[in-house]
C-alpha cells in the first residue's frame, strides 16, 4: 500500500492524499470518526497542509484515556483514508485555580523585582 494514497475512487485508482481537495479531505475524516465507535464525539477542529489533523473530544476522559483513544483512532482513520495522517489532539487550558494562581503571583513577583532593580537604579 503506498503511504500518500487512498484507495476510494470507485474505479480502483489511486489518488495521492495531497491532490484531494480539501473539502473531500475534511469529508473523509468526518466520516472515519464517524465509523470509529469509541470516539464519535471527535471533532476535527483543523486539517494542516500534509497529513496533520487537529481533534478535539467533547467527552471528559483521562489523559491515559485520551492517548490511547488518540492512537487507535489515528490508525482507524489511516486505514479509512489509506495516508499516513497524524492526529493531534487541542491542548487544553488548565483549570486548576491553585496553579492559576501560583503563575499569576510568580509573574507579580518578577515584575516587582524589576521595578524595585529599576528604582534601585534611578535613585
Amino acid at each position: 500500500m503506498a503511504t500518500n494514497t487512498k484507495s476510494d475512487t470507485g474505479d480502483g485508482a489511486r489518488v495521492p492524499w495531497a491532490s484531494i481537495p480539501a473539502d473531500d479531505k475534511l469529508a473523509m475524516l468526518r466520516q472515519a470518526i464517524v465509523s470509529f465507535h469509541e470516539g464519535r464525539d471527535a471533532e476535527i477542529l483543523e486539517v494542516k497542509p500534509g497529513f496533520a489533523i487537529t481533534v478535539a473530544l467533547h467527552e471528559v476522559r483521562t489523559i491515559a484515556q485520551e492517548g490511547h483513544l488518540l492512537m487507535a483512532l489515528e490508525e482507524h482513520i489511516r486505514k479509512h483514508v489509506g495516508a499516513p495522517v497524524e492526529l493531534f489532539f487541542q491542548q487544553r487550558i488548565d483549570q486548576n485555580k491553585l496553579r492559576a494562581d501560583r503563575e499569576r503571583m510568580m509573574d507579580w513577583l518578577k515584575r516587582r523585582q524589576r521595578a524595585k532593580k529599576k528604582g534601585d537604579e534611578g535613585g
